[in-house]
């Protein structure tokens, strides 16, 4: 039972104030300051980065064609996304951390829309990998950051 003598302490019977926020009023006051720009910003830009995750899978037989790409190289740059999210999650979490989630969620969509700009001039399967290694450690950052930045 928590003791009325502690400031920390949340008392669920009276206003439930927010222990950290304590001096700023009633939790519902502190939850209506939500800034629903940012959350639209946010969202749409998401939208936006799934595209470039989905793509692939359409563009596939096209790249197939004009690449001469086999299954297993089609498969890697279906899986350059995901291997990016396994082995980079933990290195851009800290790197959002260090530099702010709202400069790495620009970077991340810079990072998005140049190498998907560079991508579409891909003549090698080499560019084409180089070029979504790019645009996955774009989505990444901005991934990170996004979700970071809607915490606030």
């Amino acid at each position: 039972m928590p003791s009325p003598m502690n400031p920390t302490a949340m008392n669920l019977r009276d206003d439930a104030t927010i222990p950290a926020a304590r001096t700023s009023g009633p939790a519902s006051a502190i939850l209506a300051r939500t800034d629903w720009a940012a959350v639209a910003t946010v969202f749409v830009a998401g939208l936006v980065s799934a595209l470039q995750v989905g793509k692939t899978a359409i563009a596939l037989p096209a790249l197939s064609a004009d690449l001469g790409l086999d299954l297993r190289a089609g498969g890697w740059v279906m899986a350059v996304f995901g291997v990016l999210g396994l082995v980079a999650s933990v290195p851009a979490g800290a790197l959002v951390a260090r530099l702010g989630d709202k400069t790495l969620q620009v970077v991340g969509l810079l990072a998005m829309s140049l190498g998907s700009l560079l991508g579409s001039f891909a003549h090698s399967l080499t560019t084409l990998l180089a070029t979504r290694v790019l645009e996955g450690a774009g989505f990444l950052l901005f991934a990170v950051a996004g979700a970071s930045v809607l915490q606030r």
